[in-house]
């Protein structure tokens, strides 16, 4: 939704970056919305692992951000170009975005939006955290509210998932994600569409990146386990005890660690061992010989418990499907910016109208090309791809330029020709053989001096005096 422009701080001769909104969302409530949030947000932020801010403001109604450039990459480019990463190299990382988010945690600011795209990495190897622009600052009156489901999918916690309101431990379990992306350079769900891969990161546990890589410390592995745990409440309970663990991964007191077992997360791991047959024995269980029926029926009771569940996830299926598709049709639709070139103002306007856009604004540019109120060009341009209900700049012709021209009568026309030339006039000569006013002497013009004239229409005319050929 934003743009980010590269630029030199003459004052304090540095570069800087400029972020603004993108000229399709600059009309936008929601976009406009969210990145006063991030000018909110970033601006109570002071961490060196935090991009920092150097000024913020509006100008010409366009909101903009000034903020340290960061020379390298972001962390996905890091992963993707690096991969496999040392297991220290791994925590150095990791302790420096936990860090970030504790300094943003310290202010009540959620990221919400946690994943590696929005991590920066310099040449030197400092890690800095950027894009707060669906943050969320928590008070009193926030808990009541309830989130639409934001943020990137890959790395959305199970109650984003799922429509419910976001915690700090929301950002824990997306950090939980980064981390197994950097143990194993990739992330543990995929699918062929948000919704398949949000209900993954609902009931689907976390593959083991042992399982993908049996370098990984266990103690590693522990960190992101407890930090993507299905239920909240097995997670760590602040990113400053998962700053700790991480800190202490490799230490060699924690080198034969066993793996961590989330106790409200293991109802939904599937185990071979419980899947197999077992022979019971029915006192063992509760039930005497002669009470076989009684176990019929719990088992029936079994048997519409799990009918309800699935029609609960089915309808749970439904209405996140329903959701998404109501999200991508009124923000995330893309219609083409239709062709009104050389079209009157008014019919313009009702194009862009129906195609579900809006005339932003109307900018007047002299054009000796295209008639006076008639569309020389719009922004986007025609036929660029803009979200839905966005805005489009129209760039009308006011007419052709104009320009005047002196008075050139009783002026040698050798000079007044080579004048006009260079204005870009085209000049057109008759004589006058009985004027008595002088020899190549001007006598009349076809312009009037003072009066405008087309820039498509230069043409003048000059009556000049010559002597007859009969006094010659």
């Amino acid at each position: 939704m934003a743009d980010v422009y590269l630029a030199d701080d003459l004052l304090k001769h540095r570069k800087v970056a400029i972020k603004t909104l993108r000229l399709d969302f600059r009309d936008n409530p929601r976009a406009k919305k969210h990145f006063k949030y991030e000018q909110l947000a970033i601006t109570k932020l002071h961490d060196s692992h935090v991009v920092q801010v150097f000024d913020i403001g509006k100008s010409e109604g366009i909101q903009y951000i000034v903020m340290e450039y960061v020379d390298g990459m972001n962390l996905k480019e890091y992963i993707k170009k690096n991969y496999p990463i040392s297991n220290s190299r791994i925590v150095k990382i990791m302790r420096q975005i936990l860090l970030a988010v504790r300094e943003a945690h310290s202010h009540n600011i959620i990221h919400r939006d946690l994943k590696p795209q929005n991590i920066l990495i310099d040449k030197k190897g400092h890690v800095k955290i950027t894009d707060f622009g669906i943050a969320v600052v928590l008070s009193k009156y926030s808990m009541t509210q309830t989130n639409s489901i934001v943020g990137s999918i890959h790395y959305l916690s199970p109650e984003q998932a799922m429509g419910e309101m976001a915690t700090k431990k929301s950002d824990i379990y997306s950090l939980g994600i980064i981390l197994y992306e950097l143990l194993t350079g990739d992330v543990p769900f995929h699918g062929d569409t948000a919704v398949s891969i949000a209900l993954q990161h609902s009931h689907t546990p976390i593959p083991s990146p042992k399982g993908l890589n049996n370098k990984i410390p266990q103690s590693l592995e522990n960190v992101v386990l407890k930090a993507t745990a299905k239920q909240q409440e097995c997670r760590y309970n602040s990113v400053h005890d998962m700053y700790n663990d991480v800190k202490s991964s490799l230490s060699a007191f924690r080198r034969h660690e066993k793996k961590v077992i989330n106790s409200l997360d293991k109802n939904s791991d599937y185990d071979e061992e419980d899947d197999a047959t077992k022979v019971l024995n029915l006192d063992d269980i509760g039930i005497k010989s002669n009470d076989t029926q009684h176990a019929g029926e719990k088992k029936s009771h079994d048997n519409n418990r799990r009918k309800k569940l699935i029609f609960i996830y089915g309808s749970l299926i439904c209405f996140i499907a329903i959701i998404e598709c109501f999200i991508f049709f009124f923000f995330f639709s893309r219609v083409n910016v239709p062709n009104v070139n050389n079209l009157t103002k008014n019919h313009a306007e009702k194009l862009i109208k129906r195609k579900h856009l809006f005339v932003s604004k109307i900018e007047y540019k002299r054009d000796s090309s295209v008639e006076y109120n008639h569309v020389i060009k719009t922004n986007p341009g025609n036929g660029k791809s803009i979200f839905n209900n966005s805005g489009v700049k129209l760039i009308v012709s006011s007419g052709p330029k104009t320009i005047s021209v002196k008075n050139y009568v009783g002026e040698n026309i050798i000079f007044a020709k080579k004048e006009l030339k260079q204005m870009g006039f085209k000049v057109k000569i008759f004589y006058d053989y009985n004027s008595d006013i002088g020899i190549n002497k001007i006598v009349k013009q076809s312009i009037n001096p003072n009066t405008p004239v087309a820039d498509f229409n230069k043409t003048m005319v000059f009556i000049v005096a010559k002597k007859s050929s009969s006094m010659m």
